[in-house]
């Protein structure tokens, strides 16, 4: 179910009306909360949700931020690139 809304989330987030929409109905809270999430799947669709949220303008990035996005990001993005150089 997680990463069925996250993917919709993620797709509906693509366009600023659409990044301005998820911002306006609360949308980006859940998403920073499931940067937490055993899947990576979610993970991953959450990131990119929100990244395409603050591609929908000022507004929209303030919302990300308020919602206290960036240390998650930060720690999802270092954990990921630590994956990434475990593999080489």
């Amino acid at each position: 179910l997680q990463e069925t809304a996250t993917l919709l989330l993620r797709h509906l987030s693509v366009t600023k009306e659409g990044a301005a929409a998820v911002a306006a109905s609360a949308g980006v809270a859940p998403l920073v909360a499931l940067l937490s999430s055993r899947d990576y799947q979610v993970r991953d669709n959450a990131v990119q949700a929100l990244a395409n949220i603050c591609h929908g303008g000022d507004s929209c990035r303030s919302s990300v931020v308020a919602a206290g996005a960036v240390p998650s990001l930060t720690s999802f993005l270092q954990h990921h690139s630590s994956e990434e150089h475990a593999d080489e």
